[in-house]
């Protein structure tokens, strides 16, 4: 508990979704602890599909060393010291560092042994694993995260659009995320988390339609993607998250299970909303002058992928 703790901590740091503690995780670390300490050698599994760092400590004095669950994620962590952000590593002489912080991880399991010359073997497992070439300057961002980013746009928004202040998109995402989770769970699938990246992409398509008083979906986009539109008689209305997510939920009543949808997707909103692979979300919200409100919510990795419906659709839990 105090490793996954101190993970959390400086992934907070970043900007990062907490991981949560996995139990068979922990089981997979634990055993390749006890190997690596009857042999007193630290090194790496073969051939492992998870993510994996590795601490040795041991007291010249003949006593046994005391290690808790901080020291060896402090160990870890102090590698942010060498590493570059914004681009992809020449080497792994960070991994342990970036691997901490890495976004798409979601699981840790964490194994500790001590072999009879004292040494105290620690072995930290993730999954999804991190360090995937090509693929850091998108997993490993710098204190603050992406917010930075997301703050510097926003100034940059047109002014012929009205927006909601900064505090109530902060609030309005935090209740779309809220609602989203809540579906989510009626089908057993993993919650997702706001990410500030994919955040700032949907704020820009809202902003966009908002501007060219618009409904469509960005073309080509690498994110999935649901647009909701709410137009009154009240200039001034605002679009209620639960409502948001309420109308594409709606879409299950004629949803088949089970087979993979053919033809047309009629209820594409509301797979996308519930599609186990999706672990992260943006929201954007922005209003035309003739008052409609655009919201637009982004999704990553994108669902609605043909030939994985059945994998990623599941039935309500109580059916």
């Amino acid at each position: 508990v105090d490793c996954l703790k101190a993970h959390n901590d400086f992934r907070a740091r970043h900007c990062v979704p907490p991981l949560r503690l996995n139990k068979k995780l922990c089981r997979h670390a634990e055993e390749w602890a006890k190997i690596i300490a009857a042999r007193g050698n630290p090194v790496h599994r073969n051939n492992s599909p998870y993510g994996e760092n590795i601490f040795c400590a041991w007291s010249s004095g003949g006593g046994g060393v005391c290690v808790n669950g901080r020291d060896p994620v402090e160990n870890w962590y102090a590698e942010v010291e060498n590493h570059t952000f914004h681009r992809e590593p020449a080497t792994l002489k960070t991994g342990h560092f970036s691997q901490v912080v890495w976004v798409d991880s979601r699981d840790l399991g964490v194994g500790q042994a001590r072999n009879r010359s004292g040494q105290v073997f620690v072995v930290a497992n993730y999954d999804p694993p991190g360090n995937f070439i090509g693929s850091f300057a998108e997993n490993v961002p710098p204190v603050g995260g992406f917010r930075r980013i997301v703050e510097i746009e926003s100034e940059k928004s047109s002014p012929t659009v009205h927006f909601a202040d900064t505090v109530d998109l902060r609030e309005f995402a935090d209740a779309v995320l809220v609602h989203h989770n809540e579906f989510r769970r009626k089908h057993g699938v993993p919650d997702l988390a706001v990410c500030p990246e994919v955040t700032l992409v949907a704020q820009e398509w809202a902003e966009t339609l908002a501007a060219q008083d618009r409904f469509a979906h960005r073309p080509n986009s690498s994110y999935g993607e649901n647009i909701y539109c709410l137009w009154t008689s009240e200039s001034n209305a605002r679009a209620k998250p639960r409502d948001v997510c309420r109308s594409w939920y709606e879409e299950s009543k004629g949803y088949t299970y089970g087979v993979e949808p053919r033809g047309i997707l009629r209820a594409g909103h509301f797979t996308q909303l519930i599609w186990r692979a999706s672990r992260y979300l943006g929201v954007g919200m922005a209003r035309t002058q003739k008052g409609k409100v655009i919201v637009v919510c982004n999704y990553h990795p994108r669902g609605n992928i043909g030939g994985h419906f059945i994998g990623n659709v599941l039935r309500p839990k109580n059916i």
